[in-house]
């Protein structure tokens, strides 16, 4: 299934270690960090193959954070999580950027079949 880094950035620490567990467990080498500035620094060491954000991180928001990374990767895969789904203003800009979007609560298989979709979309 997975292969290669994939950059996992969500401010709840449980729910960050269940979605790093799901997805080592698909085969990607999880880098988690519950701060933008930390995903940040780890894309400029080394490019993920995807990040997959929280919509709703804290203290700027998922979307500020996805705009640094594309900065620092461009055309960076983007997959969105969020209990809330996107406001309008979120919806466009995630439509305008090619990101994806998944509400939680979803099953481990779900997570792993979307990252893979679209991180890797040959594999399918």
């Amino acid at each position: 299934m997975g292969e290669g880094r994939l950059l996992l950035v969500d401010d709840d620490p449980a729910v960050s270690r269940l979605m790093q567990r799901v997805l080592e467990r698909a085969g990607w080498t999880v880098q988690s960090h519950g701060e933008a500035a930390d995903a940040v620094a780890a894309a400029e060491a080394a490019a993920p193959a995807i990040a997959v954000i929280d919509l709703g991180l804290h203290p700027d928001g998922g979307i500020a954070l996805a705009r640094s990374l594309r900065a620092v990767v461009p055309g960076l895969p983007l997959l969105f999580v969020s209990g809330a789904p996107p406001d309008p203003e979120q919806s466009a800009w995630l439509d305008e950027a090619g990101a994806h979007f998944v509400a939680k609560p979803f099953s481990p298989a779900g997570l792993t079949e979307v990252v893979t979709a679209i991180a890797r979309p040959d594999a399918r």
